[in-house]
């Protein structure tokens, strides 16, 4: 994995700041892929790109996410570790090019797993939720039934469903649910941990401290933005203790 450099993340930040999550998490993996088109990066699964984000995650910041969740029940803040080393662990590494068959009488279904591009989908026809009967419909590739005919348009509603727990089986870390406990009152829950919105928070800071930086040492020395970011974090480091030992 290419890790993205100081002006990718500010790159990223700057373009999705005013995006929706599935097109953030794109923009933050395109550094990591640069030879792949944008819209071939989105037709990775959801799966895929959340394992991606993981290990861009691990590479960038360390392997421990300090999180932290509000309890349903009384509102106390409980933070946690997550080791990202773990999580990686869990998968067996789906790939975002396989499709499956399956048999669901009367049909023989052909499908893959949902990408961004489905969601992209969703968004252009107004239409939110992973449980949306159309976001599944899209992941159908070939439906025939018992003569064998395509009859992909006509899919009963009670076989989507089928077929949306089949894709929840193998979307391995499409949802990633962890176990909770609060410290106050003893209550236990299961919390969705979105990497995509925690990932962009820290590109979010990331970005404006990296920003920071740029100011103070082009305000000081005259450089252009795009030398200060090209240097190491070390010497950026380094100049802006000179730069304070002076002040």
């Amino acid at each position: 994995m290419i890790i993205p450099s100081a002006a990718d993340v500010i790159r990223a930040w700057e373009l999705g700041k005013d995006r929706v999550s599935w097109y953030r998490a794109m923009l933050m993996l395109a550094p990591t892929y640069p030879d792949l088109p944008f819209d071939d990066l989105a037709e990775m699964s959801i799966g895929e790109r959340n394992r991606n984000l993981f290990e861009l995650r691990s590479r960038l910041f360390g392997d421990t996410l300090h999180a932290q969740v509000k309890c349903p029940e009384c509102a106390t803040i409980v933070e946690f570790d997550l080791e990202i080393s773990d999580v990686l662990n869990m998968t067996s590494g789906v790939t975002f090019t396989e499709e499956y068959e399956a048999v669901l009488e009367p049909f023989v279904i052909t499908y893959r797993l949902p990408n961004s591009a489905d969601l992209q989908a969703m968004d252009n026809v107004g239409t939110k939720g992973l449980n949306s009967p159309d976001y599944i419909r899209n992941c159908l590739k070939k439906v025939q039934n018992r003569n064998g005919e395509t009859v992909l348009e006509n899919v009963p509603e009670k076989v989507i469903r089928m077929v949306k727990e089949l894709i929840s089986e193998k979307s391995e870390l499409a949802e990633l649910n962890l176990d909770i406990a609060c410290s106050e009152c003893k209550h236990e829950w299961l919390s969705n941990f979105d990497i995509v919105e925690f990932l962009w928070n820290e590109f979010t800071l990331q970005a404006k401290q990296l920003l920071n930086q740029v100011h103070t040492l082009a305000s000081r020395y005259c450089w252009r933005e795009a030398d200060i970011l090209a240097m190491s974090a070390v010497r950026r480091s380094y100049y802006l203790q000179l730069q304070n030992d002076v002040e």
